[in-house]
């Protein structure tokens, strides 16, 4: 008894003879492979979607954390100033913009 006699439990057996020729090997092969073939299009296709928002979201993530640093380093030196109080003002509106990307990006993940 060889390969094609019962490979894959008579699967490929299309004429139902019990024995599986090499042509009714061939189109099985073919067709799984097919298939196989739309299966990984299908999750790139899903996939890729999702890794182009995630990249977008990281990048603006990265520049907001710029920004931030940025900030921090400009902390005018007053504490009880006007200055100071307009500074803290943009800091706390960077740090809820992070915290909502984090958020986002971490739905996505």
């Amino acid at each position: 008894m060889g390969f094609f006699d019962n490979p894959f439990g008579g699967l490929f057996d299309f004429n139902r003879d019990g024995h599986t020729d090499m042509f009714e090997a061939g189109l099985g092969f073919a067709i799984m492979q097919d298939l196989f073939e739309d299966d990984e299009e299908e999750i790139k296709g899903d996939g890729g979607a999702r890794i182009g928002e995630l990249e977008d979201l990281q990048t603006q993530l990265d520049e907001l954390n710029d920004r931030l640093f940025n900030l921090e380093l400009a902390e005018p030196g007053d504490f009880f100033s006007a200055a100071h109080d307009r500074w803290e003002a943009q800091r706390d509106e960077l740090t809820d913009q992070v915290q909502e990307l984090e958020d986002q990006i971490a739905l996505l993940d």
